[in-house]
């Protein structure tokens, strides 16, 4: 009996000794496990701001540079020496920068006879020699540098397509009589009461009757029935004038011909010059205008590129152009950049279109060739399509290579 209560005794005790073993080994591993997540903490907070400096760019907080480092001397053509600070990042060519300035012209008064010229086949202003464009082609009869000889093609094309006396409205009106005896149209001039051509190598015998200018047409009425003073009066009508505009969609402003005809209440020659117009703003500077003029003109708008320099504004490239290349590039429209990117006719889309030319600049070649030289290389926020192309494939294959 004395044996039994012993052992319980001893049993007793090995099991508070079992107790207290374990309790202080759990406090020992609490506090090995608060070391531990103390020091992850500690190093992910390094980490955090080791990421803050290179979100800034390539090679940023790698070195800190004083003011006017970039300052250089050199010797000038007189052989002085001079200050200057080069250039930051990829300059357009000249042959860009010429491309871009000729598409912005409007009008035969601007050209200066250098390196801008137009283009009577397509009512184009674009970059090039007085031998004919740089970057497009046009028949050498129709073009000129020269704004004297720009003026003379421009009215000469617009005459050209004249066919009849129901079609001197708009601006065929101020330039263009029509030659009876020949059915053709001429840009003209006046001289004492008559009208006559304008341009020496155009010739109208009209019976010393001259040139008839469009007020005048009225005893051609049985041999253009749609001319009118007062309203269309069929589908007929619309549908000449429709051609006329040079507008290919086959059905004009949403309607039929015939119905276009029943509900517009104007002049012929008014309706005529609207649809001209519509014609004319398919080839506008302002894309969007483009876009839709080409669509009640043609149908659609494949004519208009975003990416024309003479869309340009900004120091980039329009945003519907860099929206285009940015997905292109294979980008989604999740990212931060598609946001920035919104484009759509928006406002304030210009200024997010900046934005976003400006982060993705720290992808531009130009970072690697800056470095070189041990400088950080800055936000730009101008670009061409050139440019922008191949720093959207930098960040492609940067991606990849992740």
């Amino acid at each position: 009996m004395k044996l039994l209560i012993l052992g319980l005794i001893l049993i007793g005790v090995l099991l508070i000794q079992i107790y207290y073993i374990n309790k202080n080994r759990e406090n020992f591993d609490s506090e090995v496990d608060k070391a531990l997540v103390a020091g992850e903490r500690k190093f992910m907070q390094g980490q955090d701001k080791y990421w803050d400096v290179r979100s800034q760019g390539i090679g940023a907080g790698l070195v800190t540079t004083k003011p006017g480092i970039n300052e250089w001397i050199k010797l000038d053509d007189n052989k002085d020496l001079k200050r200057y600070t080069p250039k930051i990042g990829l300059e357009q060519t000249a042959i860009d920068k010429g491309i871009t300035n000729c598409r912005a012209l409007t009008k035969c008064e601007q050209l200066n006879n250098t390196n801008c010229g137009y283009c009577a086949f397509d009512k184009e202003f674009r970059f090039g020699t007085k031998n004919g464009p740089a970057a497009d082609v046009c028949p050498k009869e129709a073009w000129t540098t020269d704004a004297t000889k720009c003026q003379e093609l421009r009215e000469k094309e617009i005459c050209s397509n004249v066919k009849s006396c129901g079609d001197l409205y708009g601006e065929a009106a101020k330039l263009c009589g029509y030659c009876p005896t020949s059915g053709q149209s001429m840009v003209m001039k006046k001289i004492g009461d008559k009208y006559v051509p304008k341009y020496g190598d155009d010739v109208c015998n009209a019976e010393g009757y001259g040139l008839i200018p469009g007020e005048k047409c009225g005893k051609f009425l049985k041999d253009h029935p749609c001319i009118t003073p007062y309203y269309l009066s069929g589908p007929h009508c619309v549908e000449k004038l429709w051609k006329n505009s040079k507008c290919t969609d086959k059905t004009p402003y949403g309607k039929s011909y015939a119905d276009l005809g029943q509900a517009i209440r104007m002049p012929y020659k008014q309706a005529g010059t609207i649809m001209q117009g519509t014609n004319a703003k398919t080839r506008s500077t302002e894309y969007y205008t483009a876009v839709h003029n080409s669509k009640l003109c043609f149908g659609n708008s494949d004519n208009i590129d975003p990416c024309d320099p003479k869309y340009r504004a900004a120091g980039i490239p329009h945003p519907e152009c860099l929206k285009r290349e940015f997905k292109k590039a294979g980008c989604t429209d999740k990212g931060t950049g598609a946001k920035l990117l919104k484009a759509n006719n928006v406002a304030g889309m210009w200024g997010k279109a900046k934005q976003q030319v400006g982060q993705v600049s720290k992808y531009s070649k130009a970072q690697n060739s800056w470095n070189i030289f041990g400088f950080s290389y800055p936000f730009k926020t101008e670009t061409s399509v050139k440019e922008y192309q191949n720093t959207m494939k930098r960040i492609l294959f940067a991606t990849d290579s992740q």
